[in-house]
Order: structure tokens, then sequence, then C-alpha cells
């Protein structure tokens, strides 16, 4: 044969393998480095005897924490007297994925596990659908839903970095995943509510054009400047504030969002989902009915909570760096600053990305950041005493 149809022969075969080889290439590689890329000051205010003796330099303490100074439990005779204590905590890191089986952080050594979590649950046909983006291109989604991703929820290993785990605290097991959650995949009204049927009604009256637009007007509003968040948008546990709906829990995605937003709505749904299936979001420990041990909750407090990107940009940089490059990420950074917003490394649940990813929107991009890394923080409040 000759050379000349011989490198013919090649190049049509390596243009054929090109397809399949990066429609593999689909998994992060983000590392356990990525894990302590995280503002250590984010877990002040420090409250004791309820009084801020360190505060903090991103999200206060939620308005439903304690103020008491004195608290006691048990019943007598057996009645224990302490102080209040009370802090942000690390708990968990959220992997928001593109393919099923794709950890960024724990890379290959969970594979087995996720690929036999996927195929016992049903969750094949996900798991080999790799490469759907959250602003389109998705296959087998319906008209408006054309982005789909999974989620990896890890008890987070530093937890006790800063020398208290009381017994108040409750991280939860050490994964919780989509994997195992069917009703993830749904596309119907009744299977995608099967956690939350509630929402069948509910969602009904709250998609009225009177309610639905001020209602996450309001939201936005609050979570990200501060102003008015609080217990009234804890009770509406559907809104997502600036970010989607935090109903219906599933993994299918608007083409509306980036992905900035779309990640971040999934780890909002991660939190709904622990809610109902007894995960470390089916209990309270915030407030003074959790100063003894971690109530149960039939919905999650918004508020308890609050989050900061560890990867593919993490929160506590600038986010607007070299390894983005794209001029609408920068133009984006600057008018952050000069209306003095950015994140300072975390957020509450629900702000705007304008506040807190500045430059980290990776649409202009594509540089393989699609999938994303976040880090859980919870408020705990607890009884202490020797």
């Amino acid at each position: 044969m000759k050379p000349r149809r011989i490198r013919t022969l090649l190049t049509a075969a390596l243009l054929a393998v090109l397809p399949a080889l990066a429609q593999a290439e689909t998994c992060s590689n983000a590392g356990m480095g990525t894990l302590l890329k995280f503002d250590f000051n984010s877990a002040f205010p420090l409250r004791i005897m309820g009084q801020t003796v360190m505060s903090g330099n991103d999200v206060p303490h939620p308005p439903g924490a304690t103020s008491k100074s004195i608290c006691k439990c048990g019943k007598e005779p057996y009645v224990v007297y302490g102080y209040t204590r009370g802090m942000w905590l690390p708990t968990r890191f959220v992997e928001v994925v593109r393919e099923a089986t794709c950890s960024p952080v724990y890379g290959s050594s969970v594979k087995p596990l996720l690929s036999q979590l996927a195929k016992v649950n049903g969750q094949a046909a996900q798991a080999v659908k790799a490469g759907t983006n959250l602003t389109g291109g998705g296959e087998g989604m319906a008209q408006y839903e054309t982005g789909f991703r999974h989620y990896h929820s890890w008890s987070f290993p530093y937890a006790n970095m800063y020398g208290w785990m009381p017994r108040c605290f409750h991280q939860g097991g050490q994964l919780e995943t989509s994997l195992t959650q069917p009703a993830w995949s749904g596309s119907d009204p009744v299977y995608s509510n099967l956690l939350y049927p509630e929402w069948m009604a509910l969602g009904a009256i709250t998609a009225s054009p009177l309610f639905d637009l001020p209602a996450h007007t309001a939201s936005c509003a609050a979570n990200t400047t501060g102003i008015g968040w609080g217990m009234p948008d804890d009770a509406a546990y559907w809104l997502g504030g600036c970010m989607g709906n935090n109903l219906p829990a599933v993994g299918a995605m608007s083409s509306e969002k980036n992905s900035i937003v779309g990640t971040a709505t999934i780890l909002n749904r991660s939190i709904m989902v622990s809610n109902r299936t007894g995960g470390f979001a089916s209990v309270k420990t915030v407030g003074d009915n959790a100063l003894c041990s971690p109530i149960p909750t039939p919905f999650p407090a918004k508020s308890e909570f609050k989050a900061a990107m560890l990867f593919p940009y993490p929160e506590n940089g600038s986010g607007a760096g070299s390894d983005s490059g794209a001029v609408t990420a920068q133009l984006s950074g600057m008018v952050a600053d000069f209306f003095n917003v950015g994140s300072k490394g975390a957020h509450r649940l629900g702000a705007s990305d304008f506040v807190w990813a500045k430059g980290r929107n990776d649409q202009s991009t594509n540089t393989n950041d699609t999938d994303a890394v976040y880090l859980l923080w919870r408020w705990v409040d607890c009884c202490e005493f020797n």
C-alpha cells in the first residue's frame, strides 16, 4: 500500500476516534488540594453566650441563631447547665458533574463505587449521557430542559480543623448522591415530585405571574444584600433567590441558565433532596431548640447554610485570573469592583452570581470547567458544658 494512502487511512481513523475521545473526557480533575481552597475566616462570626466575640467577613450568623447566654440540657434530676456557642462549620463538599461516575476531587478511586451505584439504581442511561451542558446540547430533555447534572455530596474530611465538633453538629453520612435518587432523572410532573409532593399544588399557585416575579425578585435581593434576609425567605423553601428554583428537585436545568447559576442551583437542590431522604439537611442545628441536639425539620432552612466555590475558580480569590482570559469575564469583574461588590470567601444560598462569581462564568472561555465543586457550611448552635 502506498505511503500516501496509509496516511489518508490513518487520518480518517483518527478523525473518527476524536469525537469519542472528546465525549469520554468529561470529568474535570480538581484533586484533593482543592478542598483547602477556602477562606479560613469563613467560620466566623464566633458567638459565645449570645454575643459575637469574633466577627466574620462574609455571611453573618443566621437570624434564628440563639441569643441565650446560659443553657441547660437533660431532664431533672439530670439537668446539665452550660453556655451557648455558635459558629459556621465546614460540613460537606458537593461535586456537580456532567458524568454520573465523575468525581473531580476523589478521581478514579471512587469511580467503581459510583459506577455500581449508577447501575444498581437504574442510572446507567444517565451515566453515559456525558457532556450534557447546562446551556444547550442536552439530549433526551424536554424543550426547556436542555441541561442535566448529577451531584455527589461528600462529608468534608477536615470538618474538625477548628477544634470544635459539638454533639449538636450533624454532618451526615459519607456520601449522598443523585445516583441513589430515581426521581432526580424524572421528567414528568408526578415522578419529579416524589420527594416534594406538595409542590404539585404549591407550584401551581406560586407560578402565577402576580406571585412568581415579585417573590423571586424579593428573594434574589434579600439573599444578595442581606437586607430583609432570613426567616420569611426560609419559609419559601422552593425559592432559589437569584438561582433557579429549588423545586422540583431534579437534575434538568433550563437553557436560560449559565453554568455558574446552573451548578449553584443543583447545589441548592441537593440540600432539598437530603432533607427528604434522611440526610444531613433533615435536621436543624440553629436556634434555641437545637442547643442540645439537632432537631428534625420538614424542609431545610436556607439561612442555616452558606456556600463557597472551590473549583474551577476558588471563591476566596478574585475569580478573574489569567486562567479565565475572557473579555466578558474581565469586564464583569471590573463592573463588580466599581460597585464595591465581590465574594469574600462564601455567599448566601441564592445570592446573585454578579456578587460572588464575577469572572467565574466559563461560557465564553470553554476551559473544561463545567464541572464544579462547592464547600457547604452550616451554622451550629450548641450548649457547651464540661
